[in-house]
């Protein structure tokens, strides 16, 4: 009965989605699952079984980070680092 975000914080070390609310509503958790934007604190590792998952760490394509990143980057989008993730 995990959820999503604790499999990929503590079991596969992916630690860019953060727990901010544990309720859903403030998105620091956020991950695309199928392409979808989904909260992972709310959705049953089971039920992401055989989805993609594409996680912050996985927008940037080795050093080279995304055009959204740089954008973020360059227009000083950054805040403390909890929400980020979830904003990209």
């Amino acid at each position: 009965m995990q959820r999503l975000l604790d499999v990929l914080r503590y079991e596969l070390q992916l630690t860019g989605a953060k727990e901010g609310c544990g309720e859903g509503e403030c998105g620091s958790c956020s991950v695309l699952m199928n392409g979808e934007l989904v909260n992972s604190c709310l959705i049953p590792a089971l039920q992401a079984e055989g989805a993609s998952i594409t996680t912050i760490e996985g927008l940037a394509e080795g050093s080279q980070l995304s055009t959204l990143q740089k954008a973020f980057l360059d227009c000083g989008g950054a805040q403390c680092g909890v929400c980020t993730p979830g904003m990209l």
